[in-house]
């Protein structure tokens, strides 16, 4: 079965021959890959792969692997090749590929140290059918992971690197697998605990051939510091000169078309942090011009370089555990072409990149994916056109600044070559089908400002900002305009809380591969709805209250009886919630109403009732009478129950229980008490029945004694009865015309009061 590949078709003529692009993934790949092309333009890519798990002749193992791609990026082919008789396996680094010019596949590797086999390195020859033709074991001078180049020699030898202490071993085989020399190159300025790794080499149209490494620090053995060194070898296979470099950690190195060098690494800095560099030189060491290029973000770079035909310097630079790579293409003076940015890769593997016979790059990267719920690796093959175009893959470009130029200085350095002994040591090697396993590779998406915040907003709430899509971005500027709100420059600033009502504009500025990017979300911070409902009431009985929670700030309003005006009569005991709402936001008070239950014990009782009465009654005392609970006043503000009153009127006591007031009114008219009596002065007791009788006439009054007497104040009549009347005699004989003089007695039959009144009375006969 394939692997999923995701390329799409483009035709164009570059350097007269059809160009396609394409993204395709390989199985199961680790660690670093290397990229030939055939004459009939397919790919061969070489790794190691863990498929060789499935063998029994290595369970445990990891081994090297040949996978061949058609021009569009199918999977023709892909093999493994494994020690049967070895259960170590073939466990190593196999990332060097030799493909001749006359097609002709050699392949590198290590084999494992066991409890009873030493660590061996090896060269296998394949056939077109992918098969074994082959296999030689070459000294191994370290027993460790090699890095382990190859070239052919003018004669059609095979010259391969081999790791050693102090330098590295040099081992020539014919193309028949005979191991004709295995020396080893010592580097006098280096110490047994110094082992150089050979990364990469080149030949020369005079057939040299130039590799290049690294070891670690020559000074303080500190591992996180590096020099790198290019060492000549003549056709002959003998080492001629050897050139250090301090600080930098070379990957690759190139022959331009003009046969000047191009090396390619990283700069090591305080703090274990690295910087892309790319110097070159001439074929003596002499530097042309060094550069620090100025790449963003915070993470320890790998780069990997070629020239291309036209003498163009290509870059690929990867950051650790970064998803996505970089194309570079520079001029050959080293003026920028273009920097491009691709879904790439996750792993501490440096890329390799080379360009094709069609003017196409191609690039490898890592990436992890989920299989069969198994997080596996793989290798992504990336073919581009020569101005770093897919079709069917998002692409971005670089905001790449101007190189640095930097000091560089090469120093000359002495060696020692040494004979070592051939070890005649050849495993059975044969090839494995690798089991193709399914998955698609998902690119992670570039980063974007864009984030999710609501347009409009209640205040003193928070907002979460969400739908971020800021990941792998290098930086975040976050503000906020018309605030001084405070956010974490971060990948995820967390929430927003507003204290203050207005307009608001959120901003994130991103910046990914030194391109800056802005979002901005526009927010209406509404004004609280503010409700002052009071939280209790007490009522008295048959009183009621209006709550009225209208604002200014609200457009509808419901209580919980279902009531959707602002005003509410409360007239019974229970709980009112109102609730709300502008539309967005809504906030909802309570109000708890309490009403005191009547009880004819709660009006204070006057121990006077209305009453109408004379001014004489006056002044009278009055007083209230409550319960033990109870506190009260007069009308006056006087709070003593009991009360002296001068003057008619209106008299209020008011009884306070439980805030509630009963009151009782006393009301006292003013009657008119006097009496209206009127004794008349002359009557005639002629018996015409005309004033024939005296007799007191009035209101209000009652006779208790009246005395009748002549001028000189003799008794005439003496009477007790209380409708008194004279009628002119004296026992019954009657008397002259005359004055005489009558006194009445009487009670005032209103005020009981008894008075005494006198008058002078002529008889008229």
């Amino acid at each position: 079965m394939k692997p999923s590949i995701l390329f799409l078709l483009l035709l164009l003529a570059v350097f007269g021959k059809t160009q396609s692009t394409f993204r395709t993934t390989s199985t199961l790949i680790d660690l670093h890959s290397e990229i030939y092309e055939k004459s009939n333009g397919n790919l061969l890519v070489t790794a190691l792969t863990q498929s060789a798990a499935s063998s029994p002749a290595s369970p445990f193992s990891f081994s090297p692997a040949v996978h061949e791609f058609s021009p569009t990026g199918d999977l023709i082919s892909a093999v493994y090749f494994a020690d049967e008789n070895n259960l170590n396996g073939l466990f190593a680094v196999q990332d060097k590929l030799l493909l001749t010019p006359d097609n002709k596949i050699y392949t590198s590797f290590f084999v494992g140290a066991s409890d009873t086999s030493p660590a061996k390195s090896g060269v296998i020859k394949i056939n077109d059918n992918n098969e074994v033709e082959w296999f030689t074991k070459v000294r191994t001078h370290h027993p460790s992971i090699s890095s382990f180049p190859m070239t052919g020699l003018s004669n059609g030898n095979i010259l391969a690197y081999t790791r050693s202490p102090k330098g590295f071993g040099l081992s020539i085989l014919n193309d028949n697998g005979v191991l004709l020399s295995d020396e080893r190159v010592v580097f006098d300025f280096l110490s047994n605990n110094n082992i150089p790794v050979t990364r990469d080499l080149v030949k020369t149209q005079d057939n040299r051939i130039i590799t290049a490494g690294f070891v670690n620090s020559i000074n303080n053995q500190n591992i996180s510091d590096f020099t790198g060194f290019v060492a000549t070898t003549n056709q002959n296979g003998l080492t001629t000169n050897v050139h250090t470099v301090d600080s930098v950690l070379i990957a690759n190195i190139d022959i331009t078309p003009d046969e000047n060098l191009i090396i390619v690494g990283n700069r090591l800095n305080p703090g274990n942090t690295s910087e892309p560099v790319v110097i070159k030189t001439d074929s003596s060491g002499n530097v042309i011009f060094a550069y620090v290029l100025p790449y963003y973000g915070n993470r320890n770079k790998l780069i990997g370089g070629k020239t291309a035909q036209n003498g163009d310097i290509l870059l690929a630079i990867q950051e650790v555990n970064y998803p996505f790579t970089v194309l570079v293409r520079f001029n050959p003076d080293f003026t920028l072409k273009f920097s491009k940015v691709y879904p790439g890769s996750i792993s501490a593997a440096t890329p390799e990149i080379t360009e094709l016979e069609d003017g196409g790059i191609i690039f490898s990267t890592i990436q992890d994916t989920e299989s069969n719920g198994m997080t596996v690796r793989r290798t992504i093959l990336t073919k581009t056109d020569s101005l770093g175009n897919i079709i069917g893959v998002p692409i971005k470009e670089a905001c790449f600044d101007d190189p640095i130029p930097i000091e560089i200085a090469f120093t000359n350095r002495s060696f020692t070559i040494l004979d070592s002994s051939i070890d005649t040591f050849n495993p059975d090697i044969s090839t494995f089908p690798i089991e193709i396993l399914d998955g698609n590779v998902t690119d992670p998406p570039f980063p974007l400002p864009d984030f999710l915040l609501p347009d409009t907003i209640c205040l003193d709430n928070c907002a979460l900002v969400a739908g971020l899509k800021n990941e792998f971005a290098d930086t975040w500027d976050w503000s906020v305009e018309g605030t001084t709100v405070d956010f974490p420059q971060s990948e995820e600033p967390g929430s927003l809380c507003w204290s203050e009502p207005g307009d608001y504009t959120v901003r994130q500025i991103i910046s990914f591969q030194n391109c800056l990017d802005t979002f901005v979300q526009r927010i209406t911070v509404l004004p609280d709805i503010n409700l002052t409902l009071p939280d209790s009431v007490f009522l008295c009985p048959d009183e009621n209250l209006t709550l009225d929670g209208y604002s200014q700030n609200a457009t509808s309003y419901l209580w919980n009886n279902g009531i959707s005006t602002s005003e509410i009569i409360a007239d019974t005991v229970g709980t009112y919630i109102l609730t709300a709402t502008n539309g967005y936001c809504s906030q909802s008070d309570t109000t708890l109403i309490n009403i005191l239950p009547f009880s004819q014990d709660f009006v204070p009782s006057l121990s006077l009732s209305d009453t109408a009465l004379c001014l004489s009654d006056f002044p009278l005392s009055v007083n209230a009478s409550l319960m033990s609970s109870q506190s009260g006043y007069w009308e006056n503000g006087d709070t003593t129950p009991l009360r002296n009153i001068f003057t008619p009127g209106s008299y209020t006591f008011t009884a306070t229980t439980e805030n509630c007031e009963f009151s009782t009114t006393l009301n006292l008219l003013e009657i008119d008490c006097r009496d209206r009596l009127y004794l008349p002065t002359a009557f005639s007791p002629d018996f015409d029945g005309i004033n024939d009788l005296w007799k007191p006439e009035g209101t209000n009054f009652t006779a208790t004694e009246l005395t009748v007497y002549d001028r000189w104040g003799n008794l005439l009549l003496h009477s007790t009865d209380p409708l008194p009347e004279w009628d002119g005699t004296k026992n019954g004989e009657p008397l002259p015309d005359g004055v005489y003089v009558i006194v009445l007695r009487y009670v005032n039959s209103i005020d009981g009061t008894v008075k005494m009144v006198g008058a002078d009375v002529s008889l008229i006969r």
